[in-house]
């Protein structure tokens, strides 16, 4: 996973389109600074709070990757079973670190799907710094990741 050193933050920069018919039949657009930039900030700054925990406990060794995701992701284990084609037990027993190293490549490759990310992933935190710009490739059913770091322009 791509992670910054500093995470982004909402910047004020969401406007709302509204159009407006004339008479003659013309349709012409109206921007206006929206209205919902409390929500969105304070959305944001939940998940940035809510990543750090996740991730705190998964450096520690109290969760696995895969509660990882399915947390950062707001799937419980009878969601994920469902999705995995497998019994709960099976998650739960994932969501552990124990359990974690049981799993096996097929999984991982069903579970990368189902979060939308490289198997890789599960093994690994690419931190960079905020001048730096990660470009990721997904390849061979997400069983390999090729990473190309550029400064940005």
């Amino acid at each position: 996973m791509i992670v910054r050193k500093e995470p982004l933050r909402h910047d004020d920069t969401f406007k709302i389109i509204m159009y407006k018919c004339d008479n003659d039949g013309s349709v012409s657009p109206n921007y206006q600074k929206a209205e919902f930039h409390d929500e969105v900030n304070t959305y944001y700054c939940q998940r940035v709070s809510e990543f750090e925990r996740l991730h705190s406990e998964l450096i520690s060794g109290n969760i696995s990757a895969v509660k990882f995701y399915a947390d950062l992701q707001h799937l419980d284990a009878r969601e994920l079973a469902a999705r995995m084609r497998t019994c709960i037990g099976a998650i739960k027993k994932h969501f552990t670190p124990e359990g974690f190293k049981g799993v096996t490549v097929k999984q991982l490759q069903n579970y990368a799907k189902i979060f939308n990310i490289a198997v890789s992933d599960f093994f690994q935190f690419l931190v960079i710094d905020k001048n730096l710009h990660a470009c990721e490739k997904r390849l061979h059913s997400r069983l390999l990741q090729e990473l190309t770091l550029s400064e940005k322009s």
